[in-house]
């Protein structure tokens, strides 16, 4: 991992109503990454104008909140680019984007609707995965193989967006082919994640996929409710890897997602030139990172969505996570750990590895996610002395926890935050690795 460590934690959201509770996560997303300096908004799109949200006059014409002058409107996406770091030699692109509910804004406010600007758009495999009454808000990551016009640090890795780029409001998908391609300038490929966007997995299609629209994103927040849900989420990422946190009743209970590295095991190191993940463990409340669990279903349709890439393919393929759940990690005779100073809890890293057998058996461990780490018998909600990482997950103290990047610069106290825009943070403390 490089970088200081950034976060926007503490963001408090209860708007009364579904679509601008969704446009504000949207908007928290948007704001984390336009100002963190090793992110580039390489395209942007403030939304569907003339459907307005229901609290707003303004909407798709610009990038505020929904009450403000000049906001997001339906199906707004944003494409930031994670410029290559000398950890991570290769550009990775990431897209956000938002739709309404077919129930109560109508069939062109939903997540890539036709008449809009949004489109294609999926989110695990559907427009409305949850149902008409539900908002959806998606991710999916990028990685090109070979070509140029990638970051100056990625020369082998070139851009594989393949809308405009203009980054002023107004950027489109390309209205023929796929969202995702090989860059340009002898591009040969594009990694797409969550997995279901990858169609020739060790050069073997593979029916189910969505092989070339390269449109369905991991869904990351939902909401069917306008009333008494108020959500409490943290943003925090490095130069390298990024992850959210997610209370959906702010009643302590999160589920999580992650972009970005591992650590390769020494003896396959060598054979993995991207050793990247993605995880997006959509409202698993709370959060259970289960033994031999998948993340990133060919169909695209599990609400447990992701991938890995794999070692010489330039491929992604399901991930799969390993958890120790013995003695060591549970037992509370082992944790806390009386060997250790001070009788620490111990952090567990996350080992991953691909699950991939049809129609070729692909499967491996390639290594340890460490930016997030498990946590057991420790209270949610709990933080290091120094607040440079916190626990977060079921309100049951046995339960499995995941510990992240946390504030110590400022010594934010959790729950504490009472405003949607959150706190922001930089500190050099607390990452993985």
């Amino acid at each position: 991992m490089s970088g200081l460590v950034r976060g926007k934690i503490e963001c408090v959201i209860n708007t009364g109503n579904r679509q601008d509770q969704t446009q504000v996560f949207f908007k928290n997303l948007f704001d984390f990454f336009n100002t963190h300096p090793n992110y580039t908004i390489i395209a942007l799109q403030y939304g569907l104008t003339g459907s307005n949200l229901p609290n707003s006059t303004t909407s798709g014409m610009g990038t505020g909140y929904y009450d403000q002058a000049a906001s997001f409107g339906y199906n707004s996406f944003f494409v930031a680019r994670a410029n290559a770091t000398t950890a991570r030699p290769f550009d990775v692109y990431y897209l956000f984007q938002w739709g309404g509910t077919v129930n109560q804004t109508g069939a062109n406010t939903v997540l890539g609707a036709a008449i809009g600007p949004g489109a294609p758009a999926l989110s695990n495999g559907s427009s409305q995965p949850q149902g008409g009454n539900n908002t959806t808000l998606m991710v999916q990551a990028a990685i090109g193989i070979g070509g140029t016009s990638g970051s100056a640090g990625s020369p082998n890795n070139g851009n594989p967006w393949k809308g405009t780029n203009v980054a002023t409001g107004s950027d489109l998908k390309p209205t023929i082919g796929p969202v995702w391609g090989a860059p340009p300038g002898g591009g040969t490929g594009a990694m797409v994640f969550p997995r279901s966007n990858d169609g020739n997995v060790g050069g073997l299609q593979q029916a189910g996929a969505f092989i070339s629209r390269t449109q369905n994103g991991s869904q990351v927040y939902s909401i069917s409710t306008d009333a008494g849900l108020q959500t409490r989420m943290h943003i925090v990422g490095d130069d390298d890897s990024w992850c959210v946190a997610i209370d959906n009743s702010d009643n302590g209970n999160y589920y999580f997602g992650y972009w970005g590295l591992y650590e390769p095991r020494a003896n396959v190191a060598q054979n993995i030139p991207y050793p990247y993940c993605s995880i997006m463990s959509y409202n698993n409340i709370p959060i259970n990172f289960a033994d031999q669990s998948i993340y990133g279903d060919i169909a695209g349709t599990s609400s447990q969505q992701g991938g890995i890439a794999l070692t010489f393919t330039g491929s992604v393929g399901q991930l799969q996570i390993d958890v120790p759940v013995n003695n060591f990690a549970v037992d509370t005779n082992f944790n806390p750990d009386h060997q250790a100073p001070g009788n620490a809890y111990n952090e567990w890293p996350i080992w991953a590895g691909v699950f991939e057998n049809n129609p070729a058996q692909l499967s491996g461990f390639l290594g340890y996610i460490t930016f997030i780490k498990y946590m057991f018998n420790v209270p949610t909600n709990d933080t290091k002395s120094d607040f440079s990482r916190i626990v977060l997950g079921s309100t049951t103290l046995q339960q499995q926890k995941i510990s992240m990047p946390w504030d110590s610069q400022n010594n934010t106290v959790p729950r504490s935050g009472a405003s949607r825009a959150g706190v922001t943070f930089v500190t050099n403390l607390g990452g993985g690795l």
